[in-house]
């Protein structure tokens, strides 16, 4: 009998067995390599049924089946490759966290793999079992605790070795890995002590999935209370470096930084607040400073500043001071700390340069290319055979914006409209440009941005529009967008902004239902 096809069928029963052995040890089936597995092992139960009644009479088929007999071959060496190389990477990171715990200020660990055994154990629990490591290393947990030990309470509920063994399976089967469970175990050791252990257990994952779990934390005896008192000692001592530390920070730093006691009515602010705001001294009281903010800004901060709870204490918000003879923007950052006896709020506050559109000396806007840019950028996507989306957006009522608030807060909603299609569109820096003072570009070259702009524009037709603070006020900037697909509607960087505005013009129509409209949708 031909040995070919035996070794073949061999190969791939070989290749099952490889992912069957993989989904045991991560008690999970992996779904693809199953598939893979499952249709070779077919294939070639065929391959081998039909084998001498056609494959062996053809010179063709032959030939596909020795083939047939080279890919199985290399199969097998992928999977087992991949295979062993999980293996050391999995015993690697064991390693790796196992040392992690040894090396934790906590003086009592257990680790124990998936079947419950001890893989390694602190020395004070080896202390009370009164054996060696060696007499543990692999031996059940129970086994190694029902000769030793004799357990009385868990989380201050009668117990026994019995309802141990029964919590321990109880958490294997709620094994997660963000699950964390604390343990107060009380039981007298081999001498007859009582001894008294908090811990922490924890499920422990390796690239196979689940592997075992950790318990860690500590000891209790007597003697511990010699060193907590040393402990309250260092504490206390690094209490005030760090005091001594944040203090000297607050001085030093450039940044308007600004401490408020609710409770005293006082707030300290920093040097720089000092000289921007024209105070005398760097301990304010806070009536004071409030008085500099804009009246129709303050009620907005207060209400804002009341809103604040423990779950939701941080703040942002943008509003004007008396500074020098003008009120100026500043941006507020602040977290308000929720004490037993008090309430205090920690905020940066710093002054928002904004000048005329050409200088705004807001970085994002300045760094903006311009329609040079944008061509010689287009021209490289298309050398590159990249697939990629043109949009040309326009800010509609950027112009009403500045007649109503001031140049200065359109050049704000400019800048932070930029940071809002930079972190939601683009994948590259410097993907943006400015075309005009209200029109700019970019382009989307991730298939999945390109879907959310899609997605969005057909649910919600002014998407792209955004509404913003500044202070009391409260506006939206209204966008329109015209949209062109390279290949499709163009085939160079001239024809691709030339679609794209052409959309644009459209968008903008009053008839047009919607904001956004692609030049495929009007051609």
């Amino acid at each position: 009998m031909d040995f070919l096809p035996i070794a073949i069928l061999i190969l791939a029963i070989l290749i099952a067995f490889i992912v069957v052995l993989e989904g045991i040890n991560k008690s999970k089936v992996p779904f693809y390599k199953t598939i893979i597995a499952s249709t070779n092992l077919i294939v070639t139960i065929v391959f081998f049924a039909i084998y001498h009644s056609v494959i062996e009479k053809d010179s063709t088929f032959l030939k596909i089946y020795n083939i047939l007999g080279l890919a199985e071959f290399l199969l097998l060496f992928v999977f087992i490759l991949i295979l062993f190389t999980k293996m050391l990477l999995s015993k690697r990171e064991l390693s790796m966290h196992t040392q992690s715990i040894k090396n934790s200020p906590w003086n009592t660990y257990l680790i124990i793999d998936k079947k419950d055994r001890i893989k390694d154990i602190s020395q004070n629990l080896l202390e009370d079992f009164d054996l060696p490591l060696e007499e543990v290393l692999n031996k059940k947990i129970m086994d190694v605790l029902n000769r030793t030990v004799r357990i009385t309470q868990v989380n201050n509920k009668n117990s026994s070795n019995r309802d141990f063994e029964e919590l321990l399976e109880q958490l294997k089967k709620l094994s997660n890995k963000d699950e964390l469970v604390k343990l107060e175990i009380v039981y007298l050791n081999s001498q007859g002590d009582t001894s008294i252990i908090h811990m922490i257990d924890q499920a422990m994952y390796s690239r196979f999935g689940y592997y075992g779990r950790f318990l860690i934390g500590e000891k209790k005896t007597d003697f511990n209370l010699l060193g907590v008192e040393k402990q309250l000692k260092q504490t206390s001592l690094q209490l005030e470096t760090l005091q001594e530390q944040f203090i000297a920070t607050l001085e030093v730093s450039d940044d308007g930084l600004a401490f408020s006691d609710i409770e005293d009515k006082s707030t300290w602010i920093s040097n720089t607040l000092v000289s921007q705001l024209g105070f005398q001294s760097n301990n304010i009281n806070t009536e004071d400073f409030l008085k500099l903010m804009q009246p129709d800004d303050l009620n907005r901060y207060l209400t804002k500043l009341n809103q604040l709870t423990p779950s939701s204490p941080n703040m942002e918000m943008k509003y004007r001071l008396f500074s020098n003879g003008v009120y100026r923007w500043y941006i507020d950052k602040s977290k308000k700390i929720f004490l037993e006896e008090n309430t205090m709020i920690m905020s940066s506050i710093n002054q928002v340069s904004t000048k005329h559109f050409m200088r705004t000396n807001l970085q994002n806007l300045d760094a903006l290319g311009d329609q040079n840019d944008l061509t010689i950028k287009l021209r490289q996507l298309i050398d590159e055979e990249r697939y990629f989306h043109l949009v040309v957006v326009r800010l509609k009522n950027l112009p009403y914006i500045n007649e109503l608030h001031g140049r200065e807060v359109g050049n704000m909603a400019i800048s932070e409209y930029i940071s809002k299609l930079e972190k939601s569109f683009t994948t590259e820096p410097d993907s943006i440009y400015r075309l005009t003072g209200s029109t700019f570009a970019f382009y989307l070259d991730d298939q999945r941005k390109m879907n959310l702009m899609r997605k969005g524009v057909q649910g919600n037709y002014d998407y792209l529009n955004m509404v913003l603070e500044y202070g009391a006020s409260k506006l939206e900037l209204e966008v329109f967008a015209g949209i062109s697909i390279i290949n499709n509607d163009g085939y160079n960087e001239n024809e691709m902004l030339e679609a794209a505005n052409a959309a644009l013009k459209v968008a903008e129509n009053p008839k047009y239902k919607g904001h956004v409209c692609y030049y495929g949708d009007i051609k």
